[in-house]
């Protein structure tokens, strides 16, 4: 996983450096683009259920106001349809790219039904998958992971995602994003071995993990989470899948020995369990993984 995700942190390395180099030929590009008869009379574009599959769906926030700007922005990344499709195509794991422009435009592939999902005055800025990436919170300007598991927008549940902010100098052109579900993490990664694995983040929250050993910390499993209705902010995995809620007092103690203790062994039994766990501090996500065997 750490070796995958490396991958990942390259291929949106490449896509940033692509998107600077295709900025400094914006006014050749954008003489040729068809893009150029947007009127955004609508705001959403290219929304499933009829939306073509080959390009991304765009957002326009009623909140952006620069119209001009933003058809502008559309013309010239108009060439990264075929880098967002390929990505998809070749990384099972990413669930989707897009970026998020500060101009409150958002363009993502797959299309989405955005109509159905996506309120029309939402502020892109205000979210953590665009504000973690500013120079506020990322002065390096370099990839960096959302760690904080969140409630996908439009409607892919939970996940993480890693981001990289393309810049003209000191100015923030749009952040780029690649999405992975935890659904996917867990097909992909955890589902692979018959070991009773679990993965938490830095605050004792479920990342992801077989169902035995989610429900040997006193926790509720973990389900997927699709929104029924429209989205207005941040949504993250609530305080019950938190290790140090567990209704068990020695879970909670040895959440507390594993992140704040470093210990990378413990047992644990009690009147109705007894069983041991073996800890690994992911070298990229501020992530441990945790092998339980039952004695």
């Amino acid at each position: 996983m750490d070796f995958d995700f490396d991958q990942l942190e390259q291929e949106i390395v490449n896509l940033g450096d692509f998107s600077t180099k295709i900025y400094h030929s914006k006014d050749t590009i954008t003489k040729s683009n068809p893009f150029f008869f947007f009127d955004f009379s609508e705001r959403i574009i290219n929304s499933e259920p009829d939306a073509n599959p080959d390009f991304s769906t765009i957002y326009f926030s009623e909140i952006g106001n620069n119209k001009e700007a933003a058809r502008d922005l559309l013309k010239w990344t108009y060439a990264l349809e075929r880098k967002f499709k390929r990505i998809i195509e070749n990384t099972p794991t990413i669930s989707q790219v897009y970026f998020n422009s500060p101009l409150q435009l958002n363009k993502l592939y797959p299309p989405y039904p955005a109509k159905f999902m996506l309120a029309p005055d939402l502020d892109l800025k205000q979210f953590n998958f665009f504000y973690e990436a500013t120079l506020e919170y990322n002065p390096t300007k370099a990839p960096v992971w959302v760690q904080d598991i969140y409630l996908d927008p439009v409607g892919k549940g939970w996940m993480v995602s890693l981001l990289n902010p393309v810049y003209d100098q000191d100015q923030l052109l749009f952040v780029i994003g690649f999405d992975i579900t935890l659904k996917d993490i867990v097909e992909t990664y955890v589902n692979q071995y018959s070991k009773q694995l679990i993965i938490i983040d830095a605050t004792g929250t479920i990342v992801a993990g077989k169902s035995r050993a989610i429900e040997a910390l006193s926790l509720p499993p973990l389900k997927d989470h699709i929104y029924s209705h429209t989205i207005t902010s941040d949504s993250f995995i609530p305080e019950e899948f938190n290790l140090f809620k567990s209704k068990n007092s020695l879970v909670r103690n040895m959440a507390s020995d594993v992140i704040l203790g470093n210990k990378l062994e413990f047992e644990l039994t009690s009147d109705f369990d007894s069983f041991s766990g073996v800890v690994k501090k992911f070298d990229r996500m501020n992530w441990y993984l945790i092998d339980l065997s039952w004695k």
